[in-house]
């Protein structure tokens, strides 16, 4: 079976997805394609951005995130409240089922016998230089404001710890909104524009072949086939640039980010994402908060190394779990944990701030690889934009 596109667009997650409700948007022709079984398999998207990276897309203001996102989503995103404002207290109507940029205060705690990467002055000039209100915290408010910790908290001595907090700096309600957008998708460009599964998929000079189903199917492409460029697709993305005799750029590697869901046994207050060494912490919840807060506890942090070559099943290592172990029982002074789930995540790492964006030489239509589809909600949302935004100029 053979139908036609003007645009065609490979990859797993969020970035295609974005970039085709753009050019869908200005009326152009779009099939969406990926390999995988589930839009979301590879699952390659962070909801924040973990690294203290000031010039990340992630630490703009709730407000410019919010305004940034609306334009490609199709509904309402919304905005969560202010801590102070009361139950009841009266705001503009809102769509508390639609997905929801957070405003939370980001609490970095250093101490001599955690690894720190924080040097708290140091930090705190970075803070002002790039335009944020940086606030010192002493140990003893730094700690009762750190999420999940208990009156004992610290391991020990509390005057060797010190804190640094940022206010209302932004993540996302990542699973709302990459599902709202797979549902609009769905229904904007139907089954045959829309597919998962596609697998082998073969270049041609007039477009792409692949089996779906056990039947195969053609593209044909009059514009571009653009690729998104995740782990997932890193091997067949190389086996292409071999046969067309192009050279491709070099990650430095893939980095698994493994975030851990934790039950609690007391409410944890949604409204602090604390970060101690390698570690990143905080009340996992989707929409706006509940007033009595949430009992998962999501601890995000970084394989030790950087992987090369082939993926790996993403189970947890030994290391892993000494790790969660030592933050539960020295720092947070839970007796125990139990693990509610745990989810392995693969991000590529380039040197550089910009991914690279490479033009292979396949004769009859156009055929771009973009990297940077991966990691951060707001800087994959940034790069799909930018992907779309070159197409129709």
């Amino acid at each position: 079976m053979r139908f036609d596109s003007e645009v065609v667009l490979v990859g797993t997650g969020v970035a295609p997805l974005v970039a085709a409700a753009r050019l869908t948007a200005a009326g152009r022709r779009v099939v969406v394609l990926n390999p995988e079984a589930d839009f979301f398999l590879e699952d390659s998207e962070l909801p924040l951005e973990p690294r203290s990276s000031w010039e990340k897309i992630g630490w703009s203001q709730p407000e410019k995130a919010l305004e940034f996102l609306r334009p490609d989503y199709p509904g309402a995103i919304e905005l969560w409240p202010k801590p102070q404002r009361s139950e009841g207290a009266g705001r503009d109507w809102s769509d508390r089922a639609a997905p929801h940029v957070r405003a939370r205060s980001r609490i970095w705690l250093s101490s001599p016998g955690w690894d720190s990467r924080v040097e708290r002055d140091d930090f705190f000039i970075q803070a002002l230089d790039h335009g944020h209100k940086p606030q010192a915290l002493d140990a003893e408010a730094a700690l009762a404001r750190f999420p999940g910790t208990s009156p004992r908290s610290g391991g020990g001595d509390a005057s060797a710890w010190h804190g640094v907090q940022l206010p209302r700096l932004v993540d996302i309600d990542l699973n709302r909104y990459r599902h709202g957008l797979l549902e609009f998708l769905k229904e904007r460009l139907g089954e045959e524009g829309l597919r998962c599964g596609v697998s082998p998929m073969e270049l041609f000079p007039e477009g792409l072949r692949f089996h779906q189903n056990g039947k195969s199917r053609t593209v044909r492409v009059s514009d571009r086939l653009v690729v998104f460029w995740t782990p997932r697709l890193g091997p067949w993305i190389a086996a292409q640039a071999k046969r067309l005799e192009a050279k491709l750029p070099q990650p430095l590697g893939v980095r698994l980010w493994e975030q851990w869901i934790l039950r609690s046994r007391q409410k944890l207050d949604p409204s602090v994402v604390g970060v101690l060494g390698n570690l990143c912490v905080w009340g996992e919840v989707e929409g706006a908060p509940e007033s009595e807060g949430t009992e998962l506890l999501s601890v995000l942090r970084p394989a030790d190394e950087l992987a090369q070559g082939t993926l790996g099943a993403g189970l947890a290592s030994s290391a892993s779990i000494r790790d969660l172990s030592r933050f539960c029982s020295e720092f947070l002074c839970w007796d125990g944990f139990s693990v509610r789930a745990y989810r392995p995540r693969w991000v590529m790492e380039w040197a550089g701030d910009s991914p690279p964006w490479v033009n292979l030489p396949q004769p009859g239509h156009g055929f771009e690889v973009v990297a940077g589809a991966d990691g951060a909600l707001l800087s994959v949302v940034e790069r799909a934009r930018r992907v779309a935004g070159r197409i129709l100029e």
